[in-house]
C-alpha cells in the first residue's frame, strides 16, 4: 500500500477497517497512479514484474518435532534434551 500510494506508515495505521474496504473498492476501478503506470509501462514494452512465489507450502516446510529439535542438538552435540521416537 505504501509503494502504491506514497502514504506514510502513519498514515495507514490511521486507517480504519472500513475506510480500507472502501479504499479497495475505489481502487478497483481506479486503481492508484504507480499501479496504473505500471499497467500502461507493462502493455507497451510487454514487461512482466516478476511475482512473489513461495519456495514451498507451510505444510513442506513442517516437519517433526524430532527434526525441529534436531536443527539445535546438531548445534549442541550431547547437550540438552533427548526425544526417543514411540512407536
Amino acid at each position: 500500500m505504501i509503494t502504491a500510494t506514497g502514504w506514510r506508515w502513519k498514515d495507514i495505521d490511521d486507517l480504519t477497517l472500513p475506510q480500507y474496504e472502501v479504499l479497495s473498492k475505489f481502487w478497483q476501478t481506479y486503481p492508484p497512479v504507480a499501479i496504473t503506470t505500471q499497467r500502461i509501462y507493462s502493455s507497451i514494452t510487454g514487461y512482466q514484474p516478476p511475482t512473489l512465489k513461495s519456495k514451498s507450502t507451510p505444510t513442506e516446510k513442517a516437519g517433526t518435532l524430532q527434526d525441529f529439535v534436531g536443527m539445535f542438538m546438531s548445534q549442541n552435540q550431547g547437550q540438552g534434551i533427548v526425544i526417543e521416537k514411540k512407536e
